[in-house]
């Protein structure tokens, strides 16, 4: 069982309107697609309305305006027929899975694509999961919250809107790497019926660039989860019984891999592991500011989770203030101090 965690670009969206060459569809089809996509107002969307049509073009239930338009797209442009390297989270999930079939999503995985807060984003990140899914669209989930609760999503691709992440400003995109950390707790709480570990792959090749370290750093705090963490959310301790870190792995395919994406080796790269109790032994005590005073102790997370400033050797003098990546650490390691120290 695998949770595949995707960052999203907009290389299939290339692909959809003919700039990529990668897509082998006749362009009547093409052109119906897109027509049929701007009749439904898509060309003129904003974020939020972006959020409220995708939410109501996936929706299990009656079939909607929405989810009818987006129905006859897909029967135009066939997601099941589609080529591995249409994107490239398409092609690094494929290359990074060819000894078990990852496409269309199995029955017992779960997909995450993490979209940037642009219609663009959204809408990427909705063909991805069509892509993942072979065009079933009851496979697909949409939230419009990284905190909203997933349920029951075996088996399906689940599309997560972050809000924040499109570079407007650095308080929104703290909002959004605390979104992730949120995310994540989530996910393991929707692993509470499992029965071994549940392996996370993250793949990092396409989307906002400026969340890619983050998103690391992400895969580097599902990889260091402990005991204690898995009994407060009700998961089975699924911990490896030899002692090593929870599975997690995350690749890349380098962007010039070549005209063929599918035969580009994807790039495992390097994940450390933290120390739970010691992250959370330093993320207490930021409160709801996110600052605290005096110096942290054992500072292994200053720079990374939160920035120390003042004079090391007169600690009282020291102030320390969260990182909008320490914020989503505390979020997964369910740090709960919202006192001050100091």
């Amino acid at each position: 069982m695998t949770v595949h965690v995707s960052s999203v670009g907009r290389s299939v969206l290339d692909a959809l309107d003919g700039k990529s060459g990668k897509l082998t569809l006749s362009r009547a089809a093409r052109d119906r697609a897109v027509r049929l996509l701007e009749a439904a107002g898509i060309s003129t969307w904003d974020r939020e309305q972006a959020s409220h049509w995708i939410a109501a073009a996936v929706a299990h239930g009656e079939p909607s305006a929405q989810a009818r338009a987006l129905r006859d797209a897909i029967a135009a442009v066939t997601p099941q027929y589609w080529q591995r390297d249409v994107s490239a989270e398409l092609a690094t999930l494929d290359g990074v899975n060819r000894d078990r079939m990852a496409i269309p999503v199995r029955e017992e995985d779960i997909a995450v694509l993490v979209c940037s807060d642009t219609p663009d984003g959204l809408l990427a990140g909705v063909w991805n999961a069509l892509g993942m899914t072979a065009g079933n669209l009851a496979a697909v989930r949409y939230l419009a919250q990284p905190g909203a609760e997933l349920g029951d999503v075996r088996g399906r691709a689940v599309v997560v809107r972050v809000p924040g992440m499109d570079v407007g400003s650095a308080e929104g995109f703290r909002q959004a790497m605390r979104g992730l950390g949120v995310l994540a707790r989530h996910v393991f709480e929707s692993l509470r019926g499992a029965r071994e570990p549940e392996k996370f792959r993250f793949y990092l090749s396409g989307g906002f660039k400026a969340a890619i370290p983050y998103l690391i750093g992400l895969a580097e705090a599902v990889r260091s989860i402990d005991k204690q963490r898995l009994a407060e959310l009700g998961v089975p301790d699924l911990m490896p019984r030899d002692g090593s870190p929870y599975p997690v792995e995350a690749y890349v395919l380098h962007e010039t891999a070549g005209g063929d994406l599918t035969d580009a080796p994807p790039i495992k790269l390097p994940l450390r592991r933290l120390v739970a109790s010691a992250v959370r032994q330093e993320l207490t005590g930021f409160g709801t500011s996110g600052k605290r005073r005096g110096l942290v102790l054992p500072d292994l997370l200053n720079g990374y989770a939160y920035e120390a400033r003042g004079r090391r050797d007169q600690p009282d003098t020291v102030e320390c203030e969260l990182t909008a990546f320490g914020a989503g650490l505390r979020e997964l390691f369910g740090v709960r101090d919202e006192s001050p120290a100091g």
